[in-house]
């Protein structure tokens, strides 16, 4: 890969994407001299290309994505994470050009809002992997429509997404009953919501709840409906024995657990 390889700009992408013609995966994470200007070239010299990493590529912007959607529609896998100038519009473009999509990653992208979501929905239907951590833009009634367009989903992060609340989780939990692995640390849900998460999805595999309000009664709700829980991140959380014995009953199979700070 070429990630935080900082002297790498839009010349050298240029001549990759002229030179390589077959390339289908390529890693620009911190690559932050190289603009919408290269991934045009790119997406337009590289038409197989499956997946690209832009982490913290801040320059990179909707014109970007939008090349990408119309010169690589066989697209799966994209890390957007800390492309702060991107927006609903070039998520949507990527929505509509790469229905193949399966893999997102939208960490700290603050510009995403609920309609980038529909989009995706609308779009993308087998997506199974999305990171929203940090998009504060993003409210109840885009996740409820991203559940009911991708049923599919497996692994969701929502961390420090401060719009999320139980009703959100109600909704992403009856739409995706699939769901393995699941990110709630410094989010409003509650007992309410991780009891609906729970009973809806029950091969819940991982699952972080650390700084949150969820209390004993809402782990011992998991550990009755969740007995395939391998990993647990409890930090922060008002949790006492109850909720760890009932852990230790329900989920002979848990490796991880963190209680640090179960005051």
């Amino acid at each position: 890969g070429l990630n935080f390889c900082g002297n790498v700009t839009d010349v050298g992408l240029a001549a990759l994407a002229e030179g390589c013609p077959g390339l289908i995966d390529i890693n620009l994470e911190g690559t932050r001299h190289v603009t919408d200007a290269g991934v045009v070239a790119l997406a337009e010299g590289c038409p197989g290309l499956f997946e690209i990493n832009l982490r913290d590529c801040s320059n990179v912007t909707d014109a970007g994505l939008v090349a990408l959607a119309e010169g690589c529609p066989g697209l799966f896998d994209i890390n957007m994470s800390r492309c702060v100038e991107v927006t609903d519009t070039g998520l949507a473009a990527l929505a509509e050009g790469c229905p193949g999509l399966t893999t997102i990653n939208l960490d700290e992208c603050g510009n995403v809002t609920d309609a980038g979501l529909v989009a995706l929905a609308k779009g993308c239907p087998g997506l199974t992997d999305i990171d929203l951590c940090s998009c504060n833009n993003m409210t109840v009634v885009g996740l409820a429509v991203l559940a009911e367009g991708c049923p599919g989903l497996t692994n969701i992060n929502l961390s420090y997404c401060f719009n999320v609340t139980d009703a959100g989780l109600v909704a992403l939990a009856e739409g995706c009953p699939g769901l393995t692995n699941i990110n709630l640390g410094c989010s409003l849900v509650t007992d309410v919501g991780l009891g609906a998460l729970a009973k809806s999805c029950p091969g819940l595999t991982n699952i972080n709840l650390s700084c949150g309000n969820v209390t004993v009664v809402g782990v011992v709700e998991l550990a009755k409906s969740c007995p395939g829980l391998t990993n647990i991140n409890l930090s922060g959380c008002s949790v006492t024995d109850v909720g760890v014995v009932a852990l230790a009953e329900g989920c002979p199979g848990l490796t991880n657990i963190n209680l640090d700070g179960c005051g």
